[in-house]
């Protein structure tokens, strides 16, 4: 099974997080509505970022952010994985309990339904994770909302965490990709599947087979690489220290092992069921086909703590 997740650490455009001299102009939604959760909104089902169905999740349309039963938390969250400045060596999972820190514990467990609209030019442009749009209605919008209506006050801070550099063991063994040899991505919408006898995609995911990890990159950095090995599989964050600056095509399968345990919310289901499917080599083992090798590294990691918070204000 693939598991689909754009790595946006290398592309995003970093902004300030800290409030502007003059609060007053800060884009806000021309309009908000904010209500508790009611049995009927369907609290309890998944948080995926996608319309209908019920259950506790957010969507965005052009102009418009729906956020249906959830949290202060879940919200932040969400900030904090679609906004504009990602946090430093961020797993970017939903629901990462080291991505939130502090608040009170009605943060965890009221939910709220919200609607809210905007006409600023960036936010009804066309919406798709990474968009200027999503990054405007789930990153700028959303925070002032939490601001204004939550009273919301929260900076971010680093620590140090357990990591691993990427690094060249065996020089001249990683090849560069042959130009040409694969379909880009489109900038928004749907990943076409490529039909038979066409070039695959120029794609960087990582999913799972049996008791093993796969990771396919086609046409991609190392930096891009090291990220979806850290963001979903060893449980750490990975650094690009090759010093290689081209694109190359991997194709790994590994074990799921104490060396890459995966990074799964607390919720997530079991990708990794008891089979009779042979376990495949150690992480390190497969890195080693292409002359790579990791070593134990510290890192930065941020996360965002709440100084204070309060139940919303009256529409």
């Amino acid at each position: 099974m693939k598991f689909g997740i754009i790595v946006l650490a290398a592309t995003s455009v970093a902004v300030a997080f800290a409030q502007t001299s003059d609060p007053s102009s800060k884009p806000r939604f021309d309009a908000a509505s904010i209500r508790p959760c009611r049995p009927t909104d369907g609290a309890g089902g998944g948080r995926d970022g996608k319309s209908g169905g019920g259950g506790r999740n957010f969507s965005r349309a052009p102009g418009r952010l729906t956020i249906n039963c959830m949290t202060v938390a879940d919200m932040i969250d969400v900030y904090a994985q679609f906004g504009e400045e990602p946090l430093i060596n961020d797993p970017g999972l939903p629901g990462d309990a080291r991505r939130i820190r502090g608040g009170p514990s009605w943060m965890n467990s009221e939910r709220y339904t919200i609607a809210a609209v905007s006409s600023n030019p960036v936010a009804t442009g066309p919406t798709g994770r990474g968009t200027p749009a999503d990054k405007m209605l789930a990153g700028t919008l959303l925070l002032a909302l939490l601001e204004d209506r939550f009273q919301l006050k929260m900076r971010r801070e680093v620590e140090e965490v357990p990591a691993f550099s990427l690094t060249v063991a065996k020089p001249g063994k990683l090849k560069p990709t042959e130009p040409g040899s694969c379909t880009p991505l489109p900038a928004v919408g749907n990943l076409p599947e490529p039909g038979p006898g066409e070039k695959p995609l120029c794609e960087n995911h990582g999913g799972w087979k049996g008791p093993n990890w796969t990771l396919d990159a086609t046409d991609q950095p190392l930096e891009k690489v090291a990220n979806m090995l850290g963001l979903l599989m060893l449980g750490r964050p990975v650094m690009d220290k090759t010093g290689l600056t081209g694109k190359y095509t991997l194709h790994l399968v590994f074990a799921h092992d104490e060396s890459a345990p995966g990074d799964f919310p607390p919720d997530f289901p079991n990708v990794f069921p008891s089979t009779d499917e042979p376990m495949g080599p150690s992480v390190f083992s497969a890195l080693d086909q292409y002359g790579l090798k990791l070593a134990p590294d510290k890192a930065p990691r941020g996360y965002l703590l709440v100084e204070s918070v309060a139940r919303p204000s009256e529409n």
